[in-house]
């Protein structure tokens, strides 16, 4: 029986490190390593669709499709001999543990499964687990119409992507009647920040789930197995551009970046005040330099509230690093730059644009760069004074309760 290691690779998604453990593992289980590029997608027909090619793109008799921003150890046995061949492979979705918990809960996107039954006029209960769509184990013979049924449910109801994508997978295979075989979470570890170092792999794929990590981490992660010498190194400058940040509402995303216009907002109907936020990554303790690209336009009163409000935080747990109005950066063009410190190590590190005033903005991205190992005399936040603290403090409080409504917290 024919087996193959599929991957989906959009504009050079896929890290180098990434590729060589994929395609060491292909080898060590007798599998094919296929990745499906950019140039082989269909015009018009989402990333995510293609998961639905799998067969088509690889021949295969049996495939494990694994998501590109994912890693596997160099140790790990073959998971097509831990799953039976009529069984659908696959792991749990995991919501993001309480920090210092390695704790994993199911996490189900009900809000979704319930467009799908409205969409289709009918009710199916959720049985079991709701797993996660980037790591599958699937047998042609037993699970092509798993996705032939995902692939017709999203056309022919016309369901847009707005939900994650293996909402879609949970209903199909519980609407075909798939026999799924749960799988140990070490096999798609959604939390790897968890294990408190980056020294070594403790589970068989880590998989970073469209975080920031695939440039600040994977990279430079030691998948090999045994770990080579040496430790792990923190990259000395990452650049995340408009595409690696996301937005409250995605039609704001554009070419350009993140684009808070006249024109993505009549087409959206969006008036948050919550810009951008991301990338959510892990950063070690130092000192840092912000080099923010973004263009600021059509601002009202800037001499009474700074028409930016840029917050660094943690975002697990909502641990405040610093909160900076505009006036505290450097200004070079559209670049905007400035430098803050970390005490401690911080996962899932996010930088968020707060629209304050009457502007239009297009935050395109930004650089971090490592600058000292030690943190240094930047200002911190307790003890600062705000000009406008009652101003931001309300932009803040609406920042929570917009990204709340919208359910874009990293962890639901």
């Amino acid at each position: 029986m024919k087996r193959a290691v599929v991957t989906i690779n959009l504009g050079d998604f896929l890290c180098e490190n990434s590729r060589s453990s994929f395609q060491a593992a292909a080898k060590r289980w007798d599998a094919e390593y296929v990745e499906f590029k950019e140039k082989d997608m269909v015009a018009g027909l989402h990333i995510f669709f293609h998961k639905f090619l799998v067969f088509h793109v690889s021949g295969a008799d049996r495939v494990l499709y694994i998501d590109s921003d994912a890693i596997i150890r160099g140790d790990a046995p073959s998971p097509f001999d831990l799953c039976p061949p009529e069984k659908m492979g696959v792991v749990f979705n995991q919501k993001m543990p309480r920090l210092g918990s390695k704790d994993r809960e199911t996490s189900a996107d009900l809000e979704g499964w319930s467009l799908i039954e409205e969409r289709l006029g009918k009710k199916l209960k959720m049985t079991g687990p709701y797993f996660n769509a980037g790591f599958m184990i699937l047998t042609r013979k037993h699970h092509e119409k798993v996705l032939h049924r995902t692939h017709e449910i999203i056309k022919k109801y016309n369901i847009k992507m707005s939900h994650t994508d293996q909402t879609f997978f949970n209903f199909a295979a519980r609407e075909t009647g798939a026999v799924l075989h749960f799988m140990d979470y070490a096999w798609n570890d959604m939390h790897p920040h968890s294990h408190s170092h980056w020294d070594y792999m403790e589970s068989y794929v880590y998989h970073f789930a469209a975080s920031g990590d695939r440039k600040m981490v994977m990279p430079f992660l030691e998948w090999r197995y045994p770990p080579g010498p040496g430790r792990f190194v923190q990259p000395k400058r990452v650049y995340f551009s408009g595409r690696d940040l996301s937005a409250l509402e995605q039609g704001l995303k554009g070419p350009g970046g993140i684009e808070y216009t006249r024109d993505s907002i009549t087409r959206t109907g969006y008036k948050g005040n919550v810009v951008s936020h991301g990338p959510y990554c892990w950063v070690a303790r130092g000192r840092y330099r912000l080099e923010l690209e973004m263009e600021v336009t059509g601002a009202i009163l800037p001499s009474l509230i700074s028409p930016v409000i840029v917050k660094l935080t943690s975002s697990i747990g909502e641990r405040l690093i610093g909160l900076y109005d505009l006036n505290d950066f450097k200004k070079r063009g559209d670049k905007y730059e400035m430098t803050f410190s970390l005490d401690e190590d911080r996962i899932s590190f996010e930088v968020v644009t707060i629209r304050a005033a009457r502007c239009w903005i297009v935050v395109k991205g930004f650089t971090v760069e490592r600058i000292a190992d030690e943190p240094g005399p930047d200002l911190p936040l307790k003890g600062r004074k705000f000009k406008h603290g009652i101003i931001e403090k309300r932009l803040l409080s609406m920042e929570s309760r917009q990204r709340r409504r919208k359910g874009s917290w990293p962890w639901e």
